[in-house]
Formats: C-alpha cells, sequence, structure tokens
C-alpha cells in the first residue's frame, strides 16, 4: 500500500514531533499497547476523539478508553461514518 495514503494531512504534519503518531491494525486506537502506557506516563486522563467510522473505529475506541477509565470528549463535528444514519444515532443527533 501507497503509504502516503494514510499520513497525516500536511497541515498537521508540522506537529509531528512533537506529537506522537500511534499506528494500529485494529478498530480501537488503544489496541496500540504503546498508546495506555504513553498517556500514563505523562498523567493524561482525558482523552478527545476525532475520526472516521463513528460506529466502528470511534466507538471502538472511546469504549476501551472507558475501560481503561479515561474522560472521553468525542468531537463530534470532526466524525464522520459511511452511514448517516448509525452516526446520528451513536452522537444523539
Amino acid at each position: 500500500m501507497d503509504t502516503s495514503l494514510i499520513d497525516l494531512v500536511p497541515v498537521l504534519q508540522r506537529y509531528v514531533p512533537p506529537s506522537e503518531v500511534f499506528d494500529r491494525m485494529q478498530y480501537s486506537t488503544f489496541a496500540c499497547s504503546r498508546l495506555h502506557p504513553f498517556l500514563r506516563e505523562r498523567g493524561t486522563d482525558t482523552v478527545i476523539v476525532t475520526g472516521s467510522e463513528t460506529d466502528i473505529c470511534v466507538l471502538s475506541s472511546v469504549l476501551s478508553a472507558v475501560d481503561l477509565v479515561y474522560r472521553m470528549i468525542v468531537a463530534c463535528d470532526a466524525t464522520c461514518s459511511l452511514s448517516d444514519e448509525s452516526h446520528d444515532a451513536l452522537l444523539g443527533s
């Protein structure tokens, strides 16, 4: 696969570093074994989630984070899904 297809958009690339990028192969961002320790080492207790597929990846990440006792904020205007119905149902729209 052409890795440029999954790169950060140019406007965000200027923040890495110092920001970190965690690649994942599963639906939940927290399936990446480095993320949870990374956040705990920095004393992070709140996570803001954005992303595509509200009813799959975003939902999976939020549920995983709740299990790990993070306070979750879903940036509703920065999420999307293939299905408007499931997207709206999950966000209470």
